[in-house]
């Protein structure tokens, strides 16, 4: 298990900063999140982009969320990369 647990961690270390890259071409635009979750008693809302999978990839987080709930498709900028999650903010047209 140990010999498991320590591969595990080094295709992490390695994969880790290619996510970041990734992810970072990506500041700047704008892109469609459906919100999956709320934090309670927060503005910050949990979705996903189009770019990420469900249970493999990281999420989008979005501040000042305003009144979506989850369902809802709302328009991010996306603003910053924290790992492998990618940071934004709710687009009021």
């Amino acid at each position: 298990d140990s010999e498991k647990t320590r591969r595990r961690l080094l295709v992490e270390s390695i994969q880790e900063p290619i996510v970041t890259a990734r992810l970072t071409r990506h500041v700047g635009s704008h892109l469609p999140v459906l919100i999956e979750e709320r934090i309670q008693e927060s503005d910050i809302l949990l979705g996903r982009s189009p770019l990420q999978a469900p249970e493999v990839d990281g999420l989008v987080v979005v501040h000042h969320g305003g009144d979506a709930q989850p369902g809802h498709l709302i328009q991010v900028e996306i603003t910053g990369v924290t790992g492998v999650d990618m940071q934004g903010r709710r687009i009021i047209f």
